[in-house]
């Protein structure tokens, strides 16, 4: 599909009438994207253990006591339920629309049932209900929360143990994430950590094979903004915004895990004509296509 196409068709979805249930139909029918196919359910269980390796390596708890926190819920729950898996059984997850749906939820389950890692203390057995969010909570201690604003959270100062993000961030405005960031730092204890996966692509390559996953890097602020839905927000940032980020809002970075950049990606980088915004970025560093950062509040 041509990726012109595709971001007319999600302004269109970001301003029309259940639009969430029409974009929801498209992708069970149409792209086939849900429920999670095969291949994103190892990226899942992929971001799970990374979160968990993240806490047993700095926590100072065992993680069937901590309470956790995590901003970007998505519509099927198999992140949180792999985390309950591994032994987690406080979970607050919010999102800023509700796009829970029962019937992937149970699909997470049925998939997670079929799963044996070593590292497993349990797995969800019961399937939920029609009140999904009421049988998480009740099954597998997960609080859903939304239509929720990340910014202002309303739970207690240093409440947190442990603050978990799975290729959510990529998708929040620059302003957005630096308030998000700031209330993380405030609900989070001291000394406890985020674990945050972050996806730095632009996201149109993955149905439009002409562009490469730098694409977006062509385009100045005001020219990309006719192309960047609010139902398909990409912020562009790159790995070092980030960094900048992460410590301009209190945070240190005890572990970056960026992956290593190919000589490929550099190529394809390299026949981007950039637009001024990111030509002082060293190749390096805008080339930087995934991450797996782990912060930590010192303060």
């Amino acid at each position: 599909m041509n990726w012109k196409a595709k971001a007319l068709l999600h302004w269109m979805l970001s301003y029309a009438p259940l639009g969430n249930e029409i974009h929801y139909v498209i992708q069970r029918n149409v792209t086939k994207t849900l429920p999670r196919p095969a291949y994103r359910v190892e990226n899942g269980l992929m971001h799970a253990r990374n979160h968990m390796k993240s806490f047993s390596r700095y926590a100072d708890r065992d993680i069937e006591d901590a309470s956790v926190y995590e901003f970007g819920a998505g519509a099927d729950m198999f992140v949180q339920l792999l985390l309950y898996s591994f032994g987690i059984n406080r979970q607050v997850t919010v999102d800023l629309n509700k796009l829970l749906k029962t019937e992937l939820v149970n699909d997470s389950i049925r998939k997670i049932e079929n799963m044996s890692p070593d590292s497993f203390r349990r797995t969800p057995e019961k399937l939920v209900g029609n009140d999904g969010v009421e049988d998480l909570r009740k099954f597998y201690g997960i609080a859903y929360r939304a239509p929720f604003d990340a910014r202002s959270t309303g739970l207690a100062d240093q409440s947190v143990d442990f603050i978990v993000s799975s290729e959510t961030v990529q998708f929040i405005p620059r302003k957005d994430l630096e308030e998000i960031l700031i209330e993380c730092h405030r609900v989070l204890k001291k000394n406890a950590i985020v674990s945050l996966s972050i996806n730095c692509d632009d996201i149109y390559a993955y149905v439009d094979p002409s562009i490469s996953v730098y694409n977006f890097l062509q385009y100045s602020d005001s020219l990309w903004r006719l192309y960047n839905s609010p139902k398909h927000y990409q912020n562009r940032l790159r790995h070092l915004d980030y960094l900048r980020l992460f410590a301009s809002t209190g945070f240190e970075v005890v572990e970056d895990d960026c992956a290593e950049v190919t000589k490929q990606e550099a190529d394809a980088l390299k026949k981007i004509t950039l637009d001024a915004k990111f030509q002082d970025y060293p190749l390096e560093e805008l080339a930087v296509r995934t991450a797996h950062f782990v912060l930590r509040k010192n303060t």
